[in-house]
């Protein structure tokens, strides 16, 4: 998803493969190879940053939204750090901020409402089943394949998940809706543009 090029071969492949597309999920993230604060980065590892996190989530949107048939749904994949403080991750705050208002913003231009628009947050830690088995689970800790239950009931029902913003935050939440909304702003008023 470097580009609008290279995600349009990425369609056209999956055009080969299947008569239609009903869903598409969208994981898309890089992490620097050495933890930094914020005035330690440079601001050409930040930009790449920004692509690699970003900027490839809305090539992705861009491509593949149009491709959906109607009534499918289109899945992004985002963190919980945008709400809190991790010791150098201000990167990641910043773009998982900026990544929950795009697909907010993407949900809001989809007047037609021909498709859902979604980005479920994983704002816990995700350790793999073998791990669980072996006690090296934490508390509040969910397992790649409850993240993986998650997801396979927003494809089925996507209606049952309202709201642009989902979030997924303990093993209790697995397959229930927990919608992070914003109060839509009131409408501007005729004065408003005066």
């Amino acid at each position: 998803m470097e580009n609008e090029a290279s995600a349009s071969i990425v369609l056209e492949k999956v055009r080969q493969k299947v008569d239609r597309i009903d869903a598409v999920l969208a994981s898309i993230n890089s992490s620097p190879q050495r933890p930094e604060t914020l005035l330690e980065w440079g601001s050409d590892a930040l930009l790449r940053t920004i692509h690699d996190n970003l900027v490839t989530h809305f090539v992705a949107a861009k491509t593949f939204i149009p491709a959906i048939a109607d009534a499918g749904l289109y899945l992004g994949i985002g963190g919980g750090m945008a709400d809190k403080l991790f010791p150098y991750y201000a990167y990641n705050s910043m773009i998982q901020s900026a990544l929950r208002m795009m697909f907010r913003y993407l949900d809001h231009e989809n007047t037609a409402r021909r498709i859902e628009i979604r980005e479920l947050i994983i704002s816990a830690m995700v350790t793999t089943d073998e791990k669980a088995n072996t006690g090296e689970r934490k508390f509040n800790w969910i397992t790649s394949h409850q993240v993986g239950e998650h997801i396979a009931s927003m494809i089925e029902t996507p209606a049952a998940f309202a709201g642009p913003i989902q979030l997924l935050n303990s093993s209790h939440g697995v397959g229930r809706s927990l919608s992070m909304e914003l109060t839509p702003p009131p409408p501007p008023s005729p004065q408003a543009n005066v």
